[in-house]
C-alpha cells in the first residue's frame, strides 16, 4: 500500500489526472465529435427537407394554376371561329340581315390565310347592306353581341355608307373574323 501513503498525495493526484485526461481522449471527446457530425447532418437533413416541401408547395400551386389556365385556354379557343364553321357563320349573317330588314350581299370573301403581319389567321369578307341606317346599326350591333362564343373576334373595318333614296342608305365594309 505504498501508492496510499499519505506522504505522496501529488502522485496519486497525478495519477487520477492522466486517468481522466486517457478518458476525456479516448471516450468524450469522440463522443463530442460524433455529436457534432450527428447534429451537422440533422441540419443539413432539415434544410434537404424543407427544399423538398418548398418544391412540394411549388408544385402544387403550379399545378393548380396549370389548371385555371387550361380552362381559360379552352374558353379562349372557344372565341375562334373554326374553320368547318364558317358556313354556319356566313347563314348566321344572312339571318341577322333578314331580322334587322337589309339586302344582304357578300362582295368578296379572301381565303382562309395566315398574313405575315396578323398573329392569328383570319377570314375577311367584303359586305353591302342597303336598309335604313337604323337598320344597319341594328345589323353592327346583332353582329358585335351576337351569343355564339366563336363569333366573338370580328373586327369591322373599312365603313363606308352611301345614301341611296328617302331613308335608304347602302354601306360597305370588311368584317374580319379570327379562326383557329
Amino acid at each position: 500500500m505504498r501508492f496510499l501513503n499519505l506522504k505522496r498525495p501529488p502522485l496519486f493526484f497525478l495519477v487520477g489526472i492522466i486517468i481522466l485526461a486517457i478518458i476525456v481522449y479516448f471516450l468524450i471527446l469522440p463522443l463530442v465529435n460524433k455529436i457534432k457530425t450527428a447534429s451537422q447532418k440533422y441540419l443539413s437533413n432539415q434544410e434537404a427537407l424543407l427544399k423538398l416541401e418548398k418544391r412540394g408547395m411549388i408544385i402544387t400551386s403550379l399545378r393548380k394554376s396549370y389548371q385555371e389556365k387550361e380552362t381559360d385556354l379552352a374558353k379562349i379557343k372557344e372565341v375562334f371561329l373554326a374553320p368547318e364553321k364558317t358556313v354556319g357563320f356566313i347563314s348566321n349573317l344572312e339571318n341577322i340581315a333578314v331580322r334587322t330588314e337589309n339586302k344582304f350581299e357578300i362582295q368578296t370573301a379572301e381565303p382562309l390565310v395566315k398574313k405575315e403581319r396578323e398573329e392569328f389567321p383570319s377570314l375577311n369578307f367584303r359586305i353591302s347592306l342597303e336598309g335604313s341606317f337604323n337598320n344597319l346599326l341594328k345589323f353592327i350591333a346583332h353582329l358585335e353581341n351576337s351569343p355564339y362564343p366563336p363569333y366573338r373576334l370580328i373586327s369591322l373595318e373599312d365603313l363606308t355608307i352611301k345614301k341611296l333614296k328617302a331613308g335608304e342608305v347602302q354601306s360597305n365594309f370588311n368584317i374580319k373574323i379570327y379562326t383557329r
